[in-house]
């Protein structure tokens, strides 16, 4: 989103991304002084959102499901022309002597090192419905400031899915370090959607 977003200019332009996705996503349209709308699960709510604003300029559309828009083209899930996206992202990178890494590094130093994990928790008659499930993850593993918890009843298996996300700060260092703070951060993150994790777990366990 950020690379795109600094293709262009003009704050009629529209960013999209589902709840469930990273908030990264809306911070970094933020800064760019854009259009940000957020919509429920599944991408056939973007392109709703995209034909229901024809005087916003479309440029980015994301889901957690690892599903991209770059264009308004095509106003679906498009791998193709973001493949094209990313690897013109990375020869520029690279032409300036950085890298995917360091882009990331400095994404985290603005925004904090967004962090997501997505839980599929099967589930038998004996652990209750998956309204109830998710009803008990919410209560256990509440969300913050720094970390989100979101959890849904999945709609064709017995199943609740759960989102976690967790921001963690750059700690303060020089410039010359960006990327080995970043990697202290992601680890950070991770040790939290590690205890997340078992708790949502320990929660069906409990059911």
């Amino acid at each position: 989103a950020a690379h795109v977003l600094g293709l262009g200019a003009g704050s009629d332009r529209l960013v999209v991304a589902t709840t469930v996705s990273s908030r990264l996503v809306g911070r970094i349209a933020a800064a760019h002084g854009v259009q940000f709308v957020e919509v429920p699960t599944g991408f056939k709510w973007v392109a709703r959102a995209v034909l229901d604003r024809p005087e916003l300029r479309f440029v980015f559309g994301y889901e957690e499901a690892l599903g991209y828009a770059v264009t308004d083209r095509v106003l679906d899930k498009d791998g193709i022309s973001a493949a094209v996206v990313a690897a013109r992202l990375i020869g520029s990178l690279r032409a300036a002597g950085s890298g995917v890494e360091e882009a990331l590094a400095t994404l985290a130093e603005r925004h904090g090192l967004h962090a997501t994990r997505t839980l599929h928790l099967r589930m038998d008659a004996a652990d209750g419905s998956a309204a109830e499930v998710v009803a008990r993850v919410l209560d256990v593993v509440p969300s913050s400031d720094d970390r989100r918890v979101l959890a849904r009843a999945s709609g064709t298996e017995a199943m609740a899915k759960v989102y976690l996300e967790v921001v963690e700060p750059l700690a303060g260092g020089s410039a010359d370090h960006l990327v080995a703070r970043y990697r202290a951060a992601a680890s950070r993150a991770d040790v939290i959607l590690d205890q997340l994790e078992g708790a949502a777990r320990a929660c069906l366990a409990a059911g």
